[in-house]
């Protein structure tokens, strides 16, 4: 029973780094800021990794700016600010290649730096069941 135990959290970890690729990483932190990773909390420090899928909460008076990698030719900066929730999920197909962030609650700015032909990058900011609070800025630097 503990051998089996054993082997499907190795499993687990082993699928963790399999199917959800590092996207982004943590530029500046201010505050109470918390990632939830497959259901379970992590704590955060400068310099941190963001994997996809990873639903950020931004706490009270707190500030977090995250830089994208250039993965599917998009970098940019996304900064989350006080009480915003988020997930971050890229998506790659044969011919399509999308970066989205689902914006829950909250606001965000985004500082765009590039984005290559075939590639695309949106803010869902109206998902199914919550609208969000305050309007995202966009900046262009191309």
């Amino acid at each position: 029973m503990i051998l089996k135990s054993y082997i499907m959290i190795l499993l687990f970890l082993f699928l963790q780094v399999s199917l959800f690729s590092q996207v982004a990483s943590i530029k500046e932190i201010e505050g109470q800021v918390s990632i939830i990773r497959n259901a379970v909390p992590v704590k955060l420090v400068l310099g941190d990794e963001i994997f996809e899928y990873d639903f950020i909460e931004v706490g009270d008076n707190s500030k977090i700016k995250i830089g994208l990698y250039g993965i599917n030719g998009v970098s940019s900066d996304l900064i989350l600010y006080s009480n915003t929730y988020s997930l971050i999920c890229y998506s790659s197909l044969k011919d399509v290649q999308d970066a989205k962030i689902y914006l829950f609650k909250g606001s965000l700015d985004v500082i765009i730096y590039e984005v290559v032909q075939g590639s695309s990058f949106s803010v869902n900011l109206n998902n199914y069941f919550f609208i969000t609070d305050s309007p995202t800025k966009f900046l262009c630097k191309l």
